[in-house]
Formats: structure tokens, sequence, C-alpha cells
């Protein structure tokens, strides 16, 4: 069984962590992102503000009370805390890298079965790495399934 990487690389990830989507060449960008137009608008949904309010802000919280925001996931050591604004633009880029990467193997083998593991904040509330990739594949939700494994109330 082939398995393909789904996530940002690292160092990518590390520059959005430290001056948002703006920091990655225009190249690398929609190398992540090959529908932008969709990318723009699925963040100005009610559903996304909800995701956004309720996964990724609690998220921060979480990161920032547990003393993590000073350091990239490459390791870089941050003068301060990581903004809220480069922490929200490094989750949508993961989310819509994941999505992308696995849309384009559905496109691909449209006989084949992808599965992907994800973290739970990447699937909550509609909007995270399974709503992306319906978008991209086109015929809604009902293209992707989702499945949480073990899915408990954070506690913080």
């Amino acid at each position: 069984m082939p398995l393909i990487a789904l996530n940002v690389d690292s160092e990518d990830q590390s520059k959005v962590e430290v001056g948002g989507l703006p920091a990655l060449e225009k190249q690398t960008l929609k190398s992540y992102l090959p529908d932008s137009e969709g990318f723009a608008a699925f963040a100005s949904t009610t559903a996304f503000k909800e995701y956004v309010a309720y996964i990724i802000k609690p998220s921060y919280a979480m990161h920032q009370r547990m003393g993590i925001l000073r350091n990239t996931v490459s390791g870089q050591t941050l003068a301060e805390d990581m903004s809220f604004r480069n922490f929200y633009s490094g989750r949508i880029l993961w989310d819509e890298a994941m999505a992308s990467a696995s849309a384009e193997w559905c496109v691909q083998h449209p006989k084949g079965l992808m599965l992907g593991l994800v973290g739970s904040d990447h699937v909550k509330f509609g909007c995270g790495v399974p709503a992306r990739c319906a978008r991209q594949l086109g015929g809604g939700l009902s293209a992707v399934r989702s499945l949480m494994l073990n899915p408990r109330v954070a506690v913080g």
C-alpha cells in the first residue's frame, strides 16, 4: 500500500509561523494551494468562521498556555509568542495542503481509496481537511468520509 506525505514541508511551515502566508514564495504557496479562489471563498463561509472560533482560537490559547508558541515546527525560537495571525495562517495552510495532496491522489486514482491520518482538530466542525478535499473534488461532503477515533472533549 503506497504512502504519500500530506504535510507541509516543516521549513515552509516555519516561514508561515514567522511571517504569515506572504512569507512563502509565490510558487511555493501555489504548490500548497492550487485552488486559490476556492481557498479564499472557503474562508468567507459562516461554517468556517465558526470553525475558527471553536477550534483554531482555542487551539491557539492552549498552545499559549503550554508555552509552546515561541518555537516554530522546525525548532526556530521566536522572540515572542507567535501571533494568532501567523498561527492561523499556518493552520489553514496545513489543512489546505493536506486536502490538496489528498484530492490530487484521488483524481489520479479514481478507483483507489485514500485514507488520511490527521489530527482531530484538522477534521472537527466539518471545515478542516475533509471539507477542503471535498471542495476540490466536487460533489460536496458526500465525496469524502471522516471518522474520528476516540474523540473526547479537550480538558483545558
